[in-house]
C-alpha cells in the first residue's frame, strides 16, 4: 500500500492537530503555517499537505473579503435573486488576502515543491494561484521550452521515463498557450515575476532538461534570492534527478550526468559513488571487460545498478480462447443475407 498523500513523517504534533480540525480554516492559523513553511525550509523536511492548506487559506479568506465588500457595496441588504451581483471569480475577486499573504512564504512554497519532482506538487500550488499571478506563465512556458519538448510531437515517442516526462511537459506547454491570459495586476508585480521563473524551471525539470535547467538558474540573479530560503536546495534537486536517471538508465555517459547534476571532477564522483552508491568505469558500456576506475577523471561510464524500474525484463501473454468461442462468427460468416 502506497503512502497517503496527507502523510508527513515529520509534521509536528500541533500542525497535525490544526490540519485535522476545525483551526484548519481559521485565518488565525495562518500566521503558524507560515512559520511552519519557515522550519521546513530550515530542516529540510516537507509538508506538502500543510502547504496547500495555508494556500488554500489566503485564497478562502481573499475571497470571502472580497464577498463582504461586494455585500457592503449592495447596501447590506439581503440579496435576492433579481438583485444579487454577479459571482463570476474574475482575477479582481480571485486574489490572496493582503493582510495574511506574505510573498515570501509564496515562493518558499513553490521553491520547496520544485525540490519533490516529477511528483506534481509544483501544478497543484499553481492551480491555487489567482489567474492575476498567472498573466506570463504560458508565455513563459513557451518561450523555455526546450526543442525536445517543442519537437516531440514530430517524432517517435521516447519509450524511457525521461522521455515521457518530455512529452508530458511539452503537451502542457502546448495546452496552456491555448488558455487566454487573465488580466495582470499591478499590486503583485514582483510575485507575478517570481511564479513565472518558478514556472520555468518546473518546465525544464519535468521536460528532462537538465542541463538547461542549471544554465537557466546560474543566468539570472533572481533565481539565488528565490532559493535562498531553501536549505540544500541544488542538492536536493540533483538527488530527485538521479533518482529519475536510475528508473531509465543501467549506464550513463560521464559527460551527460555532468551536465545534468552540473558537478565536475571530484564533486560528481563524490556525488555518485557516496551518495547514490553507482559505480564509475572506463570501457565501452560498463560492462564485464570494463575496469573499476574509482578517483580516474577520464573514466567515461557510469555504471547504474538494477532495480525495479530500469531492469529489462519479458513479459508472456498468454490468452485462452476456446473454439466455441468463435462458433458464432463461423456461423454468421454462411448465413444468407436478407
Amino acid at each position: 500500500m502506497g503512502i497517503s498523500f496527507d502523510h508527513a513523517p515529520d509534521r509536528p504534533d500541533h500542525i497535525e492537530t490544526i490540519l485535522t480540525g476545525l483551526d484548519r480554516y481559521n485565518p488565525e492559523s495562518t500566521l503558524i503555517f507560515q512559520d511552519y513553511v519557515q522550519q521546513q525550509c530550515e530542516e529540510r523536511t516537507y509538508d506538502c499537505y500543510a502547504n496547500l492548506a495555508l494556500m488554500k487559506l489566503y485564497v478562502a479568506v481573499g475571497f470571502w473579503l472580497a464577498s463582504l465588500l461586494t455585500l457592503h457595496a449592495s447596501g447590506g441588504s439581503l440579496l435576492t435573486k433579481a438583485n444579487r451581483p454577479s459571482t463570476t471569480i474574475t482575477a479582481d475577486r480571485y486574489q490572496f488576502n493582503p493582510p495574511l499573504s506574505r510573498d515570501e512564504t509564496i515562493t518558499n512554497i513553490l521553491v520547496k515543491a520544485l525540490t519533490v519532482f516529477p511528483a506534481p506538487d509544483f501544478s497543484l500550488c499553481m492551480h491555487l494561484l489567482p489567474p492575476n499571478l498567472l498573466v506570463s506563465a504560458s508565455a513563459a512556458s513557451a518561450s523555455s521550452a526546450p526543442p525536445l519538448a517543442q519537437a516531440s510531437s514530430h517524432s517517435d515517442p521516447d519509450p524511457t521515463p525521461a522521455g515521457a516526462a518530455a512529452a508530458a511537459a511539452a503537451a502542457a506547454a502546448a495546452t496552456s498557450t491555448t488558455t487566454p491570459p487573465a488580466r495582470a495586476s499591478s499590486g503583485d508585480p514582483a510575485l507575478a515575476e517570481a511564479v513565472q521563473k518558478l514556472f520555468a524551471l518546473n518546465t525544464l525539470l519535468n521536460s528532462a532538461e537538465y542541463a538547461a535547467f542549471w544554465q537557466t538558474l546560474d543566468r539570472d540573479d533572481l533565481y539565488a534570492d528565490l532559493t535562498a530560503d531553501v536549505a540544500g536546495f541544488e542538492e536536493l534537486i540533483r538527488v530527485r534527478i538521479a533518482v529519475c536517471v536510475g528508473q531509465a538508465f543501467r549506464t550513463i555517459a560521464r559527460p551527460v550526468l555532468e551536465s545534468w547534476l552540473s558537478l565536475q571532477g571530484k564533486e560528481f564522483e563524490r556525488f555518485v559513488c557516496d551518495v547514490c552508491l553507482w559505480r564509475i568505469q572506463k570501457g565501452g558500456s560498463g560492462g564485464d571487460a570494463a575496469a573499476d576506475v574509482d578517483g580516474d577523471a577520464d573514466a567515461n561510464f557510469v555504471v547504474i545498478p538494477l532495480n525495479k524500474d530500469n531492469e529489462a525484463k519479458g513479459s508472456v501473454l498468454r490468452e485462452n480462447v476456446r473454439f466455441d468461442q468463435f462458433t458464432r462468427m463461423i456461423h454468421r460468416a454462411y448465413e444468407q443475407p436478407a
